[in-house]
């Protein structure tokens, strides 16, 4: 009966988190992500993992329980093996408050490090959410930006980019499928160098992965979770 107690109360907590946490993810061959999770609370913290590919599929799934302050390693392309789709949505539903970091790493080697301080913020008010990232398509660099849709129905999403005269140089729009993801590399979409911001619109909270590159190579990686404005027109 003891054990029965808990596996209600384990399954009752999973199905009960209010808060979602999400960041862009990567598991291709000598390409791989480290999630950091812990619990910043005084008491034990229940959470559950998602790991979502390119098309919304779901690659895996496990429901945990954290200890005040302790932290989960997860290294996700030994979770979910390595494969040119393995890439997207990293989900984390949890009741309690909790810090999230995420480790991108090439041939093992931490090549970035980013944090997610925040869950995914809703505003019943809104029509639109608003996010943006900077881009630089130089000779030196340039960037990409993944789009992921953590929600759990279809989402609209518009793209302006525009460079540092505030001349429109890109646009694009479209709908991603719940938990798909779509990549833009803004090396192939704009035809000149360019510095400035990408200005992305959605119907649903969304969660950007801005990548920078350098000589070819990944060198920052940042997760856009917050939304810079909310209109309801």
């Amino acid at each position: 009966m003891k054990w029965l107690t808990v596996l209600f109360v384990l399954a009752f907590v999973v199905l009960t988190f209010p808060s979602n946490y999400a960041l862009y993810y990567t598991a291709f061959p000598q390409q791989n992500t480290g999630i950091l999770i812990t619990n910043v609370y005084d008491e034990r913290a229940y959470y559950r993992i998602e790991i979502y590919d390119s098309d919304g599929y779901k690659l895996w799934s496990d429901s945990r329980r954290l200890d005040p302050y302790v932290t989960d390693f997860i290294d996700v392309a030994e979770t979910v093996g390595t494969d040119e789709y393995n890439w997207g949505l990293a989900l984390i539903k949890s009741d309690e408050l909790l810090y999230i970091g995420a480790m991108y790493m090439i041939d093992e080697e931490v090549i970035a490090y980013d944090n997610v301080l925040e869950p995914i913020q809703e505003d019943e008010n809104a029509k639109y959410y608003w996010y943006g990232m900077s881009f630089h398509n130089l000779a030196e660099g340039t960037s990409g930006i993944v789009i992921s849709n953590p929600n759990n129905e279809e989402c609209s999403i518009s793209i302006w980019v525009y460079d540092s005269d505030g001349t429109l140089i890109y646009e694009d729009s479209g709908f991603l499928y719940e938990r798909e993801s779509a990549y833009f590399d803004l090396s192939e979409e704009l035809d000149a160098e360019a510095i400035g911001i990408v200005d992305v619109r959605s119907d649903l909270p969304i969660i950007i992965g801005a990548e920078y590159y350098k000589n070819g190579d990944t060198w920052e990686i940042d997760n856009v979770v917050d939304w810079y404005s909310t209109t309801p027109w």
